[in-house]
């Protein structure tokens, strides 16, 4: 399925290189001026966050000036699921009745004309005209908003740890536009019901698979750090520790790994046609990786028997 691109599509590439550029300066530049303070302010969260730099010197941040961008409780991560969950239902309802036979409304059509380029009569005719594809990513990133909600609610302990305005901002806009986008980055009125054939049975059920095993992780990285944080309890209960077991024996953020296998399951779906998805899939590819690299030197600069062969969210590689 090949679409045209779409704003959000390049919202989301342009993004990834804004994050990729800003890790870049952050890690070669080690003087913290005023200027860069704030940047990584607004950059980093959660335990990697720092007020100061290698000297141990203070400097004037966001948080010395305006509280509010940089110190959004780390908790608040809920109203990514809460607020993508709703909207995604919302949108994906809209979907099956446009499947089952409702007329697709003027709004989609309208956000297709002035949100989309390159969508033309050429792309339209390697479009794969299934239903399927379309409902299967629809299903499973909804049952991920659900899932991470749930372990948000009920299983995670989060620490005192902030976040700024940046990072509240794209958790709240990646989840609450996910199926926005995918709806207007193909036709929807050109959908139909048909049986696949054998190669594309086999990559639907890979690609499901690919997602239930990554889901199956990330939730075990989850209960991971809560039955830490649960452990320790009397020491610190919102404190830091080393995790132990399964994926954590390998690399030092599985959790963050099984987030990008579960975007890639999407594109999979979609043959790697789909701009969106791909343009998604690379957002989280790249915030992913920054994330756990960070994380990674962190764990190894504050616990001086940190497992030497952990890597940062490859196994044996990086």
């Amino acid at each position: 399925m090949i679409s045209g691109i779409n704003i959000i599509s390049l919202f989301w590439v342009l993004s990834s290189i804004a994050i990729f550029c800003t890790h870049l300066l952050l890690t070669l530049r080690q003087d913290m001026n005023n200027i860069l303070s704030l940047l990584k302010n607004l950059f980093l969260f959660g335990k990697v966050k720092s007020f100061h730099n290698i000297k141990g010197e203070r400097h004037l941040t966001t948080e010395d000036s305006n509280p509010w961008l940089t110190t959004i409780p780390k908790s608040w991560f809920t109203h990514f699921y809460a607020v993508g969950l709703v909207v995604h239902s919302f949108v994906f309802i809209f979907l099956v009745f446009c499947l089952f036979g409702s007329p697709v409304s003027n709004l989609i059509r309208n956000l297709q004309y002035w949100a989309i380029w390159g969508a033309s009569q050429n792309s339209e005719k390697n479009f794969n005209d299934s239903a399927l594809p379309v409902l299967i990513v629809f299903t499973t990133e909804w049952f991920q908003m659900l899932r991470r909600l749930y372990e948000c609610l009920f299983i995670s302990t989060f620490s005192k740890s902030t976040m700024s305005f940046v990072h509240y901002f794209y958790g709240i806009f990646l989840y609450s536009s996910f199926g926005i986008g995918l709806l207007i980055s193909i036709p929807v009125e050109k959908l139909t019901f048909s049986t696949p054939n054998l190669l594309e049975s086999v990559r639907y059920i890979l690609a499901v698979i690919l997602f239930l095993w990554a889901s199956h992780f990330q939730h075990k990285s989850m209960l991971t750090f809560a039955a830490l944080r649960l452990e320790q309890k009397d020491k610190k209960p919102t404190g830091h520790f080393i995790p132990h077991g399964h994926l954590f024996e390998l690399v030092s953020c599985p959790h963050f790994l099984c987030e990008i296998i579960i975007y890639i399951s999407h594109c999979l779906v979609f043959k790697f046609s789909n701009v969106y998805l791909i343009s998604v899939a690379l957002f989280v590819l790249v915030n992913q990786t920054v994330v756990s690299v960070t994380a990674h030197k962190w764990y190894r600069e504050n616990f001086p028997n940190y497992p030497p062969y952990r890597k940062a969210f490859l196994p044996y590689l990086w």
